[in-house]
């Protein structure tokens, strides 16, 4: 079993607030989610693909003209794509230059990407914990997935659950600290990293929606990375504190006293 996947779907699920599976074709909920972190775009092109940028954002192609139930068919697996793989395919198949061995290498971590991608679709839609006390047919009823990808999700889990106690080591959790602000004019949310670096977000709170808007704070830093959660919540960054314009040794001037 790849934990990895596991847990990067629940905490996905998580952060949507879905107790169940997320249902096929509803893919668009977690692009929603993803806000600035995914860039689509159309192209001439024969078939979709997602690439890494070098900011940390997904970049992903589709067939000009595409739409429909295969649009999300695409969509979804581009989305897998960013989420739990990190282009090294591409990467080497960008860089073969025509050498036998790098296309090899593409080949073979183009086929374990996609294994990692079916596992987190898989578990996206077909969470292990219902399988404790659902049958395959209510499973394929609720989730929307046929018999046949229920059935081999039953067998790849075997009977192990993937249960989330706490942050993922790989989450933002561990990058950021939120706290609380109260006030009587503007209460709010200050996220900062915990390294020290200078980026630093602010959400307005006010107090009768502070548990929903903790809740949804959290369920980011704990189902993102650190760079998916600083592209969502980059038109939140507050700037860097300025010293004051006037100094102790500036007051005579400004009273007068000094020319």
């Amino acid at each position: 079993m790849n934990l990895f996947a596991e847990e990067r779907a629940e905490a996905v699920l998580a952060a949507l607030g879905i107790e169940t599976g997320l249902r096929r074709g509803d893919i668009w909920r977690v692009r929603e989610w993803l806000a600035d972190c995914i860039v689509v775009r159309e192209r001439d092109v024969a078939c979709g693909f997602c690439q890494h940028a070098r900011d940390g954002r997904g970049i992903i192609t589709v067939p000009r003209g595409l739409y429909g139930p295969d649009l999300d068919e695409l969509m979804e697996e581009e989305t897998g794509h960013f989420l739990v793989t990190d282009g090294v395919a591409s990467l080497f198949w960008d860089t073969a230059d025509g050498e036998a061995f790098n296309r090899h290498l593409s080949g073979r971590w183009r086929m374990k990407e996609e294994a990692l991608v079916r596992t987190f679709l898989g578990a996206l839609y077909l969470p292990s914990r219902y399988f404790r006390y659902m049958t395959d047919t209510e499973l394929a009823e609720v989730s929307g997935c046929s018999p046949r990808l229920v059935s081999e999700r039953r067998d790849y889990l075997a009977g192990d659950i993937v249960l989330l106690n706490g942050a993922p080591d790989w989450s933002a959790w561990w990058r950021y600290e939120a706290v609380y602000r109260p006030s009587s004019f503007h209460p709010l949310v200050r996220i900062v990293a915990q390294d020290g670096a200078p980026e630093a977000f602010e959400v307005g709170c006010p107090p009768a929606l502070r548990d929903d808007i903790e809740r949804s704070i959290v369920a980011d830093l704990c189902a993102m990375t650190a760079n998916e959660f600083g592209h969502k919540y980059r038109r939140l960054c507050c700037p860097d504190d300025e010293p004051l314009r006037v100094q102790p040794g500036d007051l005579l001037q400004w009273s007068g006293v000094l020319p």
